[in-house]
């Protein structure tokens, strides 16, 4: 069975989560901070290399990248639609 994205957003203060929100509104997002923010709340990936690790995020074709962006987004979002 290949990997899923597991997600930890348990490990976000409520700082990287206001910091997450602005950055993915900019019309230029800071993605070295994005992938900081993805490091500590990615538990798994389907892709090589741990993405707890930032600089592993270097690695990964922009096409992986995106998908990573997108369902962290989508996770992200999740928290706060449970109760709807």
């Amino acid at each position: 069975m290949a990997k899923q994205f597991v997600f930890d957003l348990s490990r976000w203060t409520m700082k990287e989560f206001r910091e997450w929100s602005k950055i993915i509104q900019e019309d230029e997002p800071d993605y070295e901070r994005m992938a900081v923010l993805g490091a500590k709340s990615i538990a798994e990936w389907p892709f090589e290399g741990s993405p707890s690790v930032p600089a592993t995020w270097e690695n990964i074709s922009v096409t992986d990248w995106a998908a990573t962006i997108n369902a962290l987004r989508i996770a992200v979002e999740g928290l706060f639609s449970q109760g709807k």
